[in-house]
């Protein structure tokens, strides 16, 4: 198993899904791409938060679970943080935020091949999570898998909107970091005799 070379392309990675996540448990709103955006606060006349529907089943241990794993990811523990996510994703199959944080759990103990698994169930569940993109590219450079890396982080940064100039810098980097390392193995591969002559 191979380990990320950059350890800071899965932090910022799970930056944007610990949001995402943290938005989900204090009851905040979040977009696809994790930015918290608090809820509008509630008219004078109510006086305290009245639930739309009863809680289902297992939320409480859901939240446990999703909590848990949120903060072993903080805290560099990425074991843990799976384990608990794992459960979490037992209690709500169809959330993709799970599968994203299962994912970065993943790549950051270097196990790419699974990231990129738990990358795209999130993605089948929610082809606009934009997150997940950028996990998932981050999983396919750790694979060697550029060009596809490639493709995935050009639809994080198209889908990324404009105004996110922090995330949208870090997506420019690695297209041109990767961009580069593409076309110079390209150079390389290129046979003797398709160099060009001198005089033409």
């Amino acid at each position: 198993m191979r380990t990320h070379p950059r350890t800071s392309w899965i932090l910022a990675g799970v930056v944007v899904s610990v949001t995402a996540v943290g938005s989900f448990i204090l009851g905040l709103t979040s977009d696809d791409r994790g930015v918290v955006v608090e809820a509008p606060p509630a008219p004078p006349s109510v006086s305290a938060p009245v639930p739309a529907a009863a809680p289902a089943p297992g939320d409480d241990a859901f939240r446990d679970y999703f909590t848990a794993g949120v903060e072993y990811l903080r805290q560099g523990r990425p074991h843990e943080a799976l384990v608990s996510f794992n459960a979490a994703s037992h209690l709500r199959p169809h959330m993709p935020e799970v599968f994203v944080n299962i994912g970065f759990a993943q790549a950051t103990m270097g196990n790419h091949g699974d990231a990129a698994g738990a990358f795209d169930k999130a993605l089948q569940i929610n082809p606009n999570q934009t997150n997940a993109y950028f996990g998932l590219a981050v999983a396919l450079e750790g694979m060697g898998r550029l060009e596809e890396a490639l493709g995935a982080m050009r639809t994080f940064e198209h889908l990324t909107p404009r105004d996110d100039e922090k995330f949208r810098v870090l997506a420019a980097s690695a297209i041109w970091e990767w961009s580069a390392t593409l076309e110079a193995r390209r150079g390389q591969a290129r046979p003797p005799d398709a160099e060009p002559k001198e005089g033409n």
